[in-house]
């Protein structure tokens, strides 16, 4: 860590398999840190170890009170992807922005400039999220209150993302069909004969 508890990445870490900018200090890594470590002073909570209390709540209270001040560009009103050595990154990211809004690091004027200039205006060159990183898009939207634009509807912009539907497992030639087992109570139809000694 450095920077007042702002996550420096690792050359191993991963965030997303699209390509967002990880020089530095990153944004997404950062939300999900900060998201983690709100689990962690739940179960700390929990557990009574006042230790383990004190650390995640000072590093809960120096990532927010720096995180805008990091990787929020007034000039042009979104989160950006990094921030190196003090200068900001180029690369802006739909998954950095969402993070940022579903975790709670974005004020409220914050998130209302991210979700007009990423989702509704797309006024602004940035990085899709992947699928898997794309449902925290969905959250952030509904956490901010803008369950409108998630829909079928005419004036919806984000499509429910649905899992694809299982694919059926190939039968093994001379194996037994679903109704072949069923109509023999269970049984194989047809069982395969036993190879014995000659």
């Amino acid at each position: 860590m450095a920077n007042s508890k702002i996550y420096v990445p690792g050359k191993n870490d991963f965030l997303d398999w699209a390509k967002n900018d990880h020089r530095g200090e990153c944004c997404g890594l950062n939300a999900i840190y900060y998201g983690a470590l709100q689990v962690l002073l739940h179960m700390a909570e929990y557990k009574g170890d006042a230790y383990m209390i004190g650390h995640a709540r000072e590093a809960i209270s120096l990532i927010g009170q720096h995180f805008s001040e990091r990787f929020f560009n007034r000039e042009k009103q979104v989160f950006v992807d990094a921030n190196v050595d003090g200068f900001y990154s180029d690369t802006v990211s739909e998954s950095g922005n969402m993070l940022s809004v579903y975790f709670g690091l974005a004020s409220a004027d914050e998130a209302k400039c991210a979700i007009a200039h990423i989702i509704v205006d797309r006024d602004i060159s940035f990085v899709e999220a992947c699928p898997f990183l794309g449902a925290y898009t969905l959250r952030a939207l509904a956490k901010a209150g803008r369950e409108d634009l998630i829909g079928y509807d005419a004036k919806c912009l984000i499509r429910p993302r649905k899992a694809s539907p299982a694919k059926p497992t190939p039968q093994k030639k001379g194996a037994p069909t679903p109704k072949a087992t069923a109509k023999s109570g269970g049984k194989t139809a047809n069982p395969a004969p036993k190879k014995g000694k000659r």
